[in-house]
Protein backbone atom coordinates (compact mmCIF):
# COMPACT_ATOMS: atom_id res chain seq x y z
CA UNK A 1 0.00 0.00 0.00
CA UNK A 2 2.79 2.40 0.97
CA UNK A 3 4.62 1.70 -2.30
CA UNK A 4 1.51 2.37 -4.40
CA UNK A 5 0.87 5.65 -2.59
CA UNK A 6 4.46 6.67 -3.23
CA UNK A 7 4.09 5.87 -6.94
CA UNK A 8 0.84 7.84 -7.19
CA UNK A 9 2.39 10.80 -5.40
CA UNK A 10 5.40 10.76 -7.72
CA UNK A 11 3.12 10.54 -10.75
CA UNK A 12 1.03 13.53 -9.61
CA UNK A 13 4.17 15.53 -8.84
CA UNK A 14 5.54 14.68 -12.28
CA UNK A 15 2.34 15.77 -14.04
CA UNK A 16 2.29 19.04 -12.11
CA UNK A 17 5.96 19.62 -12.95
CA UNK A 18 5.28 19.05 -16.66
CA UNK A 19 2.35 21.49 -16.57
CA UNK A 20 4.56 24.05 -14.80
CA UNK A 21 7.32 23.51 -17.34
CA UNK A 22 4.81 24.07 -20.15
CA UNK A 23 3.76 27.42 -18.68
CA UNK A 24 7.40 28.37 -18.08
CA UNK A 25 8.25 27.59 -21.70
CA UNK A 26 5.29 29.65 -22.96
CA UNK A 27 6.44 32.63 -20.91
CA UNK A 28 10.05 32.28 -22.07
CA UNK A 29 9.04 31.95 -25.74
CA UNK A 30 6.78 35.01 -25.54
CA UNK A 31 9.59 37.11 -24.09
CA UNK A 32 9.61 39.62 -21.26
CA UNK A 33 9.36 42.77 -23.36
CA UNK A 34 6.50 41.49 -25.50
CA UNK A 35 4.53 40.38 -22.43
CA UNK A 36 4.96 43.80 -20.80
CA UNK A 37 3.81 45.64 -23.94
CA UNK A 38 0.88 43.49 -25.04
CA UNK A 39 -2.20 43.20 -22.85
CA UNK A 40 -3.62 40.36 -24.97
CA UNK A 41 -0.35 38.42 -24.63
CA UNK A 42 -0.49 38.93 -20.88
CA UNK A 43 -3.99 37.50 -20.69
CA UNK A 44 -3.14 34.58 -23.02
CA UNK A 45 0.18 33.59 -21.45
CA UNK A 46 0.25 34.84 -17.87
CA UNK A 47 -3.48 34.48 -17.10
CA UNK A 48 -3.63 30.66 -17.42
CA UNK A 49 -0.41 30.34 -15.42
CA UNK A 50 -1.86 32.41 -12.58
CA UNK A 51 -5.10 30.38 -12.68
CA UNK A 52 -3.11 27.12 -12.53
CA UNK A 53 -1.09 28.46 -9.61
CA UNK A 54 -4.21 29.54 -7.72
CA UNK A 55 -5.88 26.16 -8.25
CA UNK A 56 -2.73 24.37 -7.13
CA UNK A 57 -2.48 26.57 -4.03
CA UNK A 58 -6.12 25.88 -3.11
CA UNK A 59 -5.59 22.11 -3.56
CA UNK A 60 -2.50 22.15 -1.35
CA UNK A 61 -4.23 24.21 1.35
CA UNK A 62 -7.27 21.90 1.23
CA UNK A 63 -5.13 18.77 1.45
CA UNK A 64 -3.17 20.17 4.39
CA UNK A 65 -6.35 21.11 6.26
CA UNK A 66 -8.07 17.79 5.53
CA UNK A 67 -5.10 15.69 6.62
CA UNK A 68 -4.60 17.85 9.73
CA UNK A 69 -8.23 17.40 10.77
CA UNK A 70 -8.06 13.65 10.08
CA UNK A 71 -4.87 13.40 12.12
CA UNK A 72 -6.41 15.28 15.04
CA UNK A 73 -9.56 13.14 14.94
CA UNK A 74 -7.67 9.83 14.77
CA UNK A 75 -5.23 10.82 17.53
CA UNK A 76 -7.21 12.42 20.39
CA UNK A 77 -4.03 13.08 22.42
CA UNK A 78 -3.01 15.56 19.71
CA UNK A 79 -6.26 17.47 20.19
CA UNK A 80 -5.12 18.72 23.60
CA UNK A 81 -1.80 19.98 22.19
CA UNK A 82 -3.61 21.55 19.24
CA UNK A 83 -6.07 23.42 21.47
CA UNK A 84 -3.29 24.63 23.77
CA UNK A 85 -1.25 25.86 20.78
CA UNK A 86 -4.22 27.66 19.22
CA UNK A 87 -5.07 29.23 22.58
CA UNK A 88 -1.52 30.51 23.09
CA UNK A 89 -1.39 31.94 19.55
CA UNK A 90 -4.82 33.55 20.00
CA UNK A 91 -3.89 35.12 23.33
CA UNK A 92 -0.65 36.44 21.83
CA UNK A 93 -2.54 37.85 18.85
CA UNK A 94 -5.10 39.58 21.09
CA UNK A 95 -2.34 40.99 23.28
CA UNK A 96 -0.54 42.39 20.24
CA UNK A 97 -3.81 43.70 18.75
CA UNK A 98 -4.83 45.61 21.87
CA UNK A 99 -1.36 47.15 22.22
CA UNK A 100 -1.01 48.03 18.51
CA UNK A 101 -1.17 51.60 17.34
CA UNK A 102 -3.96 52.62 15.02
CA UNK A 103 -2.20 55.87 14.10
CA UNK A 104 -1.76 57.00 10.52
CA UNK A 105 1.20 55.65 8.56
CA UNK A 106 3.60 58.42 7.55
CA UNK A 107 6.62 58.56 5.27
CA UNK A 108 10.02 60.13 6.03
CA UNK A 109 8.65 63.62 5.36
CA UNK A 110 5.84 63.15 7.89
CA UNK A 111 3.13 62.99 5.23
CA UNK A 112 0.41 60.35 5.50
CA UNK A 113 0.99 57.68 2.85
CA UNK A 114 -1.76 56.70 0.44
CA UNK A 115 -4.36 54.49 2.19
CA UNK A 116 -2.41 54.91 5.44
CA UNK A 117 -5.04 56.85 7.33
CA UNK A 118 -5.56 56.18 11.02
CA UNK A 119 -8.13 53.53 11.83
CA UNK A 120 -8.88 49.82 11.89
CA UNK A 121 -6.84 48.95 8.79
CA UNK A 122 -3.76 50.66 10.15
CA UNK A 123 -4.21 48.86 13.47
CA UNK A 124 -4.53 45.46 11.76
CA UNK A 125 -1.42 46.07 9.65
CA UNK A 126 0.52 47.11 12.74
CA UNK A 127 -0.75 44.01 14.53
CA UNK A 128 0.26 41.74 11.67
CA UNK A 129 3.77 43.15 11.48
CA UNK A 130 4.35 42.96 15.24
CA UNK A 131 2.79 39.48 15.51
CA UNK A 132 4.96 38.18 12.67
CA UNK A 133 8.07 39.68 14.25
CA UNK A 134 7.30 38.08 17.63
CA UNK A 135 6.67 34.68 16.02
CA UNK A 136 9.90 35.06 14.03
CA UNK A 137 11.92 35.81 17.16
CA UNK A 138 10.34 32.85 18.98
CA UNK A 139 11.07 30.61 15.99
CA UNK A 140 14.71 31.72 15.83
CA UNK A 141 15.06 31.20 19.59
CA UNK A 142 13.74 27.63 19.38
CA UNK A 143 15.90 26.95 16.32
CA UNK A 144 19.04 28.10 18.17
CA UNK A 145 17.96 26.20 21.31
CA UNK A 146 17.49 23.00 19.32
CA UNK A 147 20.77 23.59 17.51
CA UNK A 148 22.64 24.05 20.78
CA UNK A 149 20.93 20.97 22.26
CA UNK A 150 21.93 18.84 19.28
CA UNK A 151 25.52 20.10 19.45
CA UNK A 152 25.86 19.04 23.06
CA UNK A 153 24.73 15.46 22.32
Amino acid sequence: MRNNLSKITKLIAGVLAIIGLYFFARIMVAGNDQIQESLSLQSNVIGPFITFTQILLMLVISAALIFSVINIITHPNLLKKFLISISVLSILFLLVYFTASGAAVTNNAGMVVQNGEAGATSKLVSTGITYSAILGVVGIFFFLFDFAKSMTK
